[in-house]
C-alpha cells in the first residue's frame, strides 16, 4: 500500500528576492523505502533574469532516487531563487603606507652601444631583502640617461648681454650660454723721464730732468738747435709686434737731447734724457726704457744707443725669460733721418 509522507521545506530569508516565508510542499511517494539521501544543487543566475537585477542563484534540492550521487532533473522535488542584493557603499580609505626606500643613485654609463657619449644608468627594483642596496638579482627595470650629442660646428646666432658688473652672458639660439669676465688689467709700465726748464735770469736756462741730468742752456745762438736725427723702424722676429723711435736733439753747444719710445698694439713707453760733452755715454746717447714684452712683470730692460760710425741705432733688449738672457738688432741707417737746423736764421 502508498504512503503519503509530509514534509516541509524552510527557505531561508536571505539579502534579495528570494523566498521569505515557510512554504508546506506535499509530496506523493510511492516507493516505501526512505534510504534515498538528499541532495541539492546550485546554479547562478545572470543578472535581470528570474526578476533578479543584480543576479543570483538557483537553488535545487531533492532525493538522489537512482543513486548515482547527483541531483538529477527528473529528481528535482523543490526549485528556490535566492537574488544577491545591491552593492553596499565603499569603504573609507585606508591610511598611508610608510614611504619605500630610496633608490641608488645612478651609475656612470661609458660611451658605447646603450649611450653614444656615455651617460647615467639608472636600475631600479623591490629591495626584498631591506639591506638598503638593490642587488643584482632585485634589479627589475633599467633606464638610461644619456648625454646629448656634441653642438654642430656650424654657425649659431648669438646676443650679448652687459650685466652691469663688469662681465657679459653671452647666449646662443641653440641653448648655450656662457659668462664673461673682464680680464685683469695689465701692470702700468714705467713711467718715462720728465724735464721742466727753469729762467735764470742771466741769459740761460737750467732744463732739470727727474733722472736726475740736468744742463744750463745759454738763451745765445749757443743753445740754438744745430741738427736733428730721427730714427724709427718696427723689429722682426717674434718681436714684430714691436715699434721704436729715437730722436736726438744736437744744440750748437753740443749738449744732446734724447727722447726714444718703445710700443706695442697695446702701450707705448718714452724716456728723455740730456747729455753734456762731458757725460758718460755722450757719444752713444743711450736711451733706456722699461718696457716687458712677455707680459709677467719681470721689467725687461731695452737700450736705444745712436751709432755714429754707422749712423744708425742700436737696439739691445735684455729679459730673463730669453733663451740667452739678452737679444741685439744692428744699427741700421736706412732707418734714420738727419735734418741740418745750422743755416736756419
Amino acid at each position: 500500500m502508498n504512503k503519503i509522507l509530509y514534509f516541509s521545506v524552510l527557505a531561508l530569508s536571505l539579502v534579495g528576492c528570494g523566498a521569505d516565508s515557510e512554504e508546506e510542499t506535499k509530496i506523493n511517494i510511492e516507493d516505501n523505502t526512505f534510504s534515498q539521501s538528499t541532495r541539492v544543487r546550485t546554479a547562478s543566475i545572470e543578472e535581470g533574469v528570474n526578476g533578479c537585477e543584480n543576479g543570483g542563484v538557483l537553488i535545487s534540492s531533492g532525493f538522489d532516487v537512482n543513486e548515482n550521487d547527483q541531483l538529477d532533473n527528473d529528481e528535482i522535488i523543490v526549485t528556490q531563487v535566492v537574488c544577491h542584493g545591491s552593492d553596499g557603499t565603499n569603504g573609507s580609505d585606508g591610511t598611508n603606507g610608510n614611504d619605500g626606500i630610496n633608490g641608488n643613485d645612478g651609475n656612470d654609463e661609458l660611451a658605447g652601444d646603450n649611450c653614444v657619449n656615455g651617460g647615467v644608468r639608472v636600475v631600479s627594483g623591490v629591495d626584498l631583502d631591506s639591506d638598503s642596496v638593490l642587488s643584482s638579482d632585485e634589479i627589475q627595470d633599467t633606464q638610461y640617461m644619456c648625454a646629448p650629442d656634441a653642438v654642430s660646428s656650424g654657425d649659431q646666432p648669438c646676443t650679448v648681454l652687459d650685466n652691469n658688473d663688469g662681465s657679459a652672458t653671452l647666449s646662443c639660439e641653440d641653448g648655450t650660454s656662457v659668462v664673461i669676465s673682464n680680464g685683469a688689467n695689465g701692470v702700468d709700465g714705467i713711467d718715462g723721464n720728465s724735464c721742466t726748464v727753469q729762467d735764470n735770469n742771466d741769459g740761460t736756462a737750467t732744463v732739470s730732468c727727474n733722472d736726475g741730468t740736468s744742463v744750463v742752456i745759454d738763451s745765445g745762438s749757443s743753445s740754438s738747435l744745430a741738427y736733428n736725427v730721427y730714427c724709427y723702424s718696427q723689429l722682426d722676429g717674434d718681436f714684430s709686434d714691436i715699434w721704436w723711435t729715437y730722436s736726438a736733439n744736437i744744440l750748437a753747444n753740443g749738449d744732446v737731447y734724447v727722447f726714444s719710445d718703445i710700443s706695442d698694439d697695446l702701450l707705448a713707453v718714452g724716456h728723455s734724457t740730456i747729455y753734456s760733452p762731458n757725460d758718460v755715454n755722450y757719444d752713444t746717447a743711450d736711451s733706456f726704457i722699461y718696457f716687458d714684452t712677455f707680459e709677467t712683470a719681470t721689467a725687461g730692460l731695452w737700450t736705444l744707443s745712436f751709432d755714429q760710425e754707422l749712423g744708425g741705432v742700436a737696439v739691445q733688449y735684455e729679459d730673463g725669460e730669453l733663451t740667452d738672457g739678452v737679444i741685439n738688432w744692428a744699427p741700421d741707417a736706412e732707418t734714420c733721418t738727419l735734418y741740418d737746423h745750422t743755416n736756419e736764421g
